[in-house]
């Protein structure tokens, strides 16, 4: 079977990047791949496994991507991984892998520096009057981000021309599939191979006190969602600060307001940034840590590649009691409630310094969760299963298309929305019903 992985790839600053990396080796075993970037440069250990072309610079021959059996695309909420993606899917439909399910930032990013009015018909056109109103509030500053985000996900967009869609969060999957007739695939987000188990820390087993707590948050904190000013305020007011420090690995997106609030609440001595951090001098800081924090709220419907990284080093974390997070046994992570973020801290943090045996517990059960749910074979397998029924929906597509096209031609003779909404629907059902 013939594949086109259309994804960022490493050394670009994004987990998506590793995720393809994990992947990578187990795909290219059983099907003929063939991975696609916009970049000019990437980590070209992964020719070992696949030739990669850039469509930017190759201008892809359209003929390779036609001989796939199918085609995969990436998309995640980030601009600029992201951007170039999401246009090329719409030029040659292919199977859209969501991780984010919420890609309202994305649309926006992409957007409304072109105009806000782009970014106001895309809103109609997808929800209706109701998106139009309250797109044009927000831009009248009426309407907050976060409404809109929570609002009018956009999903819909990237889907709009997909022939397959894939979520690595169940609690998203029926809709998604509500609003496609394309085939959907729920599969967890893979991480574990056989060549990136960490060893177990032998600090873990020690049962000797810390003086000191070692925190650690990392990852792309771009977004106000990520919580680090919250994080930040509420060590600012915990009364035992002085027995911590918080390492701060990632690229910031609005860094000087984080520097500026670091010195204004007294916090240099417990709070060091490090911004990115090497594949190898971040498995060293995890190595090094007692406790991560990994909150997002509101959540983009995503599930973490980060906190899969963490259970990878049996480190215990701090996570929101939201989206996908919330589904997760309490026996692997410690979950702090979006209502009582900063008490939930405080009690996780007070807990940690008594009772750190506890904590190394949920450590080491994030650990097994992970190797037991995670693995990048079952992936693999689970794609493999999948593409097929990809395949068989594809002739029927084009047939749908045909349908919607012609039904919308009949209903033009009809001036109430409900008969015109009646007609597409049946005329269109009529035709797919010949495939």
């Amino acid at each position: 079977m013939k594949l086109n992985w259309f994804s960022p790839l490493p050394y670009e600053h994004t987990d998506i990047a590793h995720y393809t990396a994990r992947i990578i080796p187990i795909l290219s075993r059983v099907c003929d791949l063939t991975l696609c970037t916009y970049q000019s440069e990437w980590d070209k250990s992964l020719e070992d496994y696949a030739p990669v072309l850039s469509f930017k610079e190759d201008n892809l021959d359209w003929s390779i991507l036609n001989r796939a059996d199918a085609t995969l695309y990436n998309i995640g909420n980030n601009v600029i991984y992201h951007k170039e993606i999401f246009f090329f899917s719409q030029q040659h439909s292919g199977i859209i892998i969501l991780h984010d399910f919420n890609l309202h930032e994305l649309f926006e990013d992409m957007y409304r520096p072109q105009s806000d009015y782009k970014y106001l018909e895309i809103l109609r056109y997808i929800y209706g009057s109701k998106g139009l109103e309250k797109g044009i509030n927000y831009i009248k500053g009426e309407t907050t981000k976060d409404t809109m985000i929570k609002m009018f996900p956009l999903y819909e967009l990237a889907l709009m021309n997909s022939l397959g869609a894939i979520t690595h969060n169940y609690d998203k999957l029926e809709y998604i599939s509500d609003k496609n007739h394309a085939p959907v695939l729920y599969t967890p987000l893979p991480y574990t191979n056989e060549n990136n188990i960490r060893p177990l820390n032998p600090k873990i087993f020690s049962t000797r006190k810390r003086t000191k707590l070692s925190v650690i948050c990392f990852g792309y904190l771009g977004g106000k969602n990520r919580r680090l000013i919250p994080i930040l305020k509420s060590l600012a007011v915990y009364p035992q600060k002085d027995l911590l420090h918080l390492n701060i690995y990632g690229e910031i997106q609005f860094l000087d307001q984080i520097v500026s609030l670091i010195e204004s609440l007294k916090l240099k001595n417990i709070v060091t940034f490090h911004g990115f951090a090497t594949e190898n001098k971040l498995n060293t800081a995890l190595d090094s840590a007692d406790l991560a924090i990994n909150l997002r709220f509101p959540t983009r419907g995503e599930a973490s590649g980060s906190l899969l990284r963490t259970w990878n080093h049996a480190l215990p974390c701090l996570v929101t009691k939201a989206g996908w997070f919330k589904k997760l046994p309490d026996s692997c992570v410690a979950f702090v409630r979006p209502e009582a973020e900063e008490e939930d801290i405080h009690r996780h943090l007070d807990a940690c310094l008594v009772t750190p045996e506890r904590y190394r517990e949920i450590g080491l059960a994030g650990r097994k969760y992970l190797e037991e749910n995670h693995s990048s074979e079952t992936f693999v397998r689970n794609l493999m299963k999948f593409i097929p029924q990809v395949i068989s929906y594809k002739s029927k597509s084009f047939a749908l298309e045909l349908g919607k096209r012609t039904a919308s031609k009949i209903a033009d003779a009809f001036s109430d929305d409900y008969t015109q909404k009646y007609l597409i629907k049946r005329t269109a059902k009529e035709i797919l019903s010949w495939t």
